[in-house]
């Protein structure tokens, strides 16, 4: 199975498709979506006592702390702070009495953020780390373990006793990859190894002993009927094994017919070994990422070889690569190239890896390698029409995820509910969803993030990748700049969508959709609705579908109709144009933009 990637990020078309309805303005109905002004002018306390009784502790003190010091009819809303610090406290004994140390290190983080250190003083987010790291093990979860110890924890961070207890740890998983940086470490620290680690590491696999780690994804989906003839109708990707217990990483798109519930057909999943039997086992889909596209699945088999991660692989241009994949079904097939270019936008989180490798339908799901043999990407991705394009996730991206997909079901994301665009370096607020924390905690268009939880960022993929590691209901520190100063607040993450521009679609006016959808700023002169509206343009940002539709500032545009192509990611916008650049000739043209934006955080 391939997916097929459309690289043009601008459609300017002359026709027009069926599409659906047009959503109405949004309107606030629901206690999530109150904006915290509107409950502190209400002096509502109701609303935050019953956060704080069902157990969201972190959103009543997100409005808690919201309440101006300064004014004394905010007294009554500050007097709930220390029953709300007393609950969240409660969350995290418990957490740790019940051992569930990742919302442990949750409510930790919570604290942090708003300063009050003395309720967790007594353990280290290292210390926590490490206990998290253990109990992954003891569920069977290495990978994940693994993961987490690369996000988290380096072997600076612990002691001898607990070297000791995370070297038997791999070597009981027979993980090749950590277990050798162990060993380095050991060796620059002048200290002794178990002799099984030694005995482990000293056969080093080739290539040819990596192939039997990898599989090839099956999925039956019964007969496809076309024109009233019936023909078989199967998925092919591939995977690799991660740990001892038959765990698999492959694409989500390749198995998607068996979790997506949109599909009503028939699916059945299998996977078929490298060896050479053409045996095809059972196998069930554990966790998947849609927005990633990454997915677990499990067999009951032993693996013959079980693949490691990357651990601080910075990819360059040039770099040599492999790939090991089943194109067409072909499965043990063994591709090189290089690395083509970073920084590739192509989903809604995160960057992708261009990559030259030969890649074809089968190969999705295959691990991507360092010529060391630890997993650098996962295949996911090619141009059919362009040879050597093709795209794989960077496995960063995917450890920070994996303890999510051995949890099972779909991962759920965290959100603060803004949309970015990079300039100079900053970070600059390009839209705001209603409703979302980044609204609640009033930040706006034109706004500047300076720093989350103290820390910089310049990219918004790096800022995505904090909020990957970060659970919903956490509390973080947003600074940032205004027109009129600088600011500080606290917001409480919230469930990111599945597609955060459809959402917004759902919740607010078109017209200040502009910004994120077009990329241009304007101001409405005439009309109702959203047809036949006029419209004077303040602003257009760099790159983005209206500045490369040759549209500027101070232009005009008629909008005659915009459409969302019914069960499509696209948005249509038919106009009527008087652009500087083009002598103020009055064109006609219809526009698009995808709605699957890389840009919300």
């Amino acid at each position: 199975m391939f997916k097929k990637i459309s690289y043009s990020s601008i459609l300017i078309l002359f026709f027009f498709v069926s599409c659906s309805s047009l959503p109405g303005p949004f309107e606030k109905d629901a206690l999530s979506e109150m904006e915290i002004e509107e409950i502190l002018k209400e002096k509502n306390l109701e609303t935050i006592h019953s956060l704080i009784d069902e157990g969201a502790p972190s959103k009543a003190l997100q409005y808690i702390l919201s309440a101006p010091e300064d004014q004394s009819e905010y007294e009554d809303v500050r007097s709930l702070y220390p029953l709300a610090l007393s609950k969240m406290e409660e969350s995290y004994r418990q957490a740790l009495e019940e051992k569930d140390y990742r919302k442990a290190i949750s409510i930790y983080d919570s604290f942090k953020a708003i300063g009050e250190d003395s309720y967790i003083d007594e353990v280290s987010l290292k210390e926590l780390s490490f206990k998290y790291v253990l109990s992954l093990f003891d569920q069977g979860e290495d990978g994940a373990a693994v993961a987490v110890f690369y996000n988290y924890l380096d072997f600076d961070d612990l002691d001898e006793e607990s070297l000791v207890e995370l070297e038997q740890k791999l070597i009981k998983a027979e993980i090749r990859g950590p277990l050798q940086n162990l060993f380095d470490y050991y060796v620059k620290k002048s200290m002794n190894a178990d002799p099984q680690t030694i005995r482990f590491l000293s056969g080093k696999p080739n290539f040819q002993d990596m192939t039997a780690g990898t599989v090839t994804v099956w999925v039956n989906r019964g007969i496809r009927i076309e024109n009233g003839i019936g023909f078989p109708d199967r998925g092919i990707g591939s995977g690799f094994f991660i740990d001892a217990r038959g765990h698999i990483l492959t694409n989500y798109h390749v198995i998607s017919s068996e979790v997506d519930p949109e599909y009503e057909g028939y699916s059945r999943l299998f996977i078929k070994l490298s060896d050479d039997s053409e045996e095809r086992i059972p196998a069930k889909v554990i966790g998947w990422d849609k927005e990633l596209d990454v997915a677990l699945i499990k067999c009951e088999v032993d693996p013959q070889y079980i693949f490691s991660f990357a651990r601080d692989y910075d990819p360059a241009p040039g770099d040599k690569i492999y790939a090991i994949g089943s194109p067409g079904g072909l499965k043990n097939t063994l591709t090189s190239g290089s690395v083509s270019t970073l920084n590739r936008q192509l989903q809604s989180i995160g960057d992708t890896l261009q990559i030259d490798v030969p890649i074809n339908p089968g190969n999705s799901g295959g691990p991507l390698l360092h010529p060391s043999g630890d997993v650098i990407g996962l295949v996911f991705a090619g141009i059919e029409q362009f040879e050597g394009v093709n795209f794989a996730i960077p496995v960063s991206d995917v450890k920070d995820i994996l303890a999510d997909l051995y949890t099972g079901g779909e991962v759920i994301h965290s959100w603060l509910g803004a949309a970015l665009f990079e300039r100079s370096g900053k970070l600059e607020v390009l839209y705001v969803t209603p409703g979302s924390p980044a609204r609640q905690i009033g930040l706006k268009q034109g706004d500047v993030i300076e720093s989350v939880d103290g820390k910089k960022y310049q990219k918004i993929t790096e800022l995505q990748r904090f909020f990957l590691k970060k659970d919903t209901g956490t509390l973080v520190r947003i600074e940032w700049m205004t027109g009129e100063g600088n600011r500080s607040a606290v917001a409480s993450l919230d469930q990111r969508p599945e597609n955060p521009m459809k959402e917004a679609l759902d919740r607010d006016a078109f017209d200040n959709l502009l910004v994120p959808l077009f990329g241009m700023d304007a101001e409405r002169v005439r009309g109702t609705g959203n047809k036949n509206v006029l419209y004077n343009l303040l602003k257009v940002y760099p790159g983005t579908t209206a500045d490369e539709a040759g549209l500027a500032a101070g232009d005009s545009v008629l909008l005659r109709k915009w459409e969302n192509p019914e069960k499509s990611n696209i948005l249509l916008m038919q106009i009527l144009m008087k652009s500087r650049k083009a002598g103020f000739i009055e064109s006609a043209v219809q526009i698009g933009t995808y709605l699957n934006k890389g840009f919300f955080i």
